[in-house]
């Protein structure tokens, strides 16, 4: 992309460290970053948001309107949102794991669905597949609508781990994660099944553009968290302010601001 371009409408979506509420409105970082340039921000975060619903709300509100920037906080891997057939439109509800909220929270076939679900069909594998495809398919489709795009992600999303992975004939998998091991089923497939599956995964990881990435393999906003706020849990006004920075160099770095 030559030349710099004039932000004046921000796009940006993610998990509940992305909602901005009356316990973090003074100095959550993207109310620091509103008051720095003026910006219009729309956010449209959702606490308990999965990987699927990053993809699917942000392609359906670019589509239904301009913007000059994208920011996207991808979230866990593994969550899951079900929408129930009847009476419904797209009321959603949220499983992860064994909290069930959303909606339709109360009702017991949706609870029965998460135990079922998170038993015996949460696949690791799939979910970094479709998770690694999804950010490239993400990344083309802003190069090509010309916008562009600033990604970070919240927490360990096995990249790193890839990554680290090294295969010879002689020694076979060097630097293969314990984690790694079981999600690839590793004590009951050969060798060659194996490398097969990891290098579909680190082909993906090849053909990410790290440009558009805070720190691609390393940055964490979960571990970054030094403070909380009165929650507990989410991140307080020190880690904003520090987060809010590392974003400011980003986009000085792109010429964005």
């Amino acid at each position: 992309m030559g030349g710099a371009i004039t932000v004046k409408k921000i796009l940006t979506i993610g998990g509940s460290d992305n909602v901005i509420d009356g316990n973090n409105q003074d100095f959550h970082y993207l109310t620091l970053l509103q008051k720095f340039g003026g910006y219009d921000i729309t956010n449209i975060s959702v606490g308990g948001l999965s990987s699927d619903e990053v993809f699917y709300r942000v392609i359906a509100e670019v589509e239904q309107n301009e913007y000059d920037l994208v920011l996207i906080l991808w979230v866990p891997l593994g969550r899951k949102w079900a929408y129930f057939s009847d009476d419904n439109i797209d009321d959603f509800t949220i499983m992860n794991n064994g909290d069930v909220t959303g909606f339709n929270k109360d009702l017991s076939a949706g609870r029965k669905y998460a135990t079922l679900h998170y038993a015996y069909f949460n696949n690791e594998y799939i979910n970094v597949h479709q998770y690694l495809s999804q950010l490239l398919m993400l990344q083309n489709y802003f190069k090509a609508k010309n916008t562009p795009l600033i990604m970070y992600r919240y927490t360990w999303d096995f990249i790193k781990d890839l990554l680290a992975v090294g295969y010879s004939e002689e020694s076979g998998f060097t630097d293969l994660s314990d984690r790694l091991k079981e999600i690839l089923d590793f004590n009951n497939r050969p060798d060659d099944y194996i490398l097969k599956k990891i290098n579909v995964l680190k082909l993906f990881i090849e053909k990410i553009d790290r440009s558009v990435w805070i720190d691609f393999e390393n940055f964490e906003f979960f571990t970054q968290t030094i403070d909380r706020q009165l929650d507990g849990f989410h991140a307080g006004p020190i880690t904003h302010d520090i987060f809010f920075k590392i974003l400011l160099s980003k986009l000085k770095e792109k010429k964005l601001i």
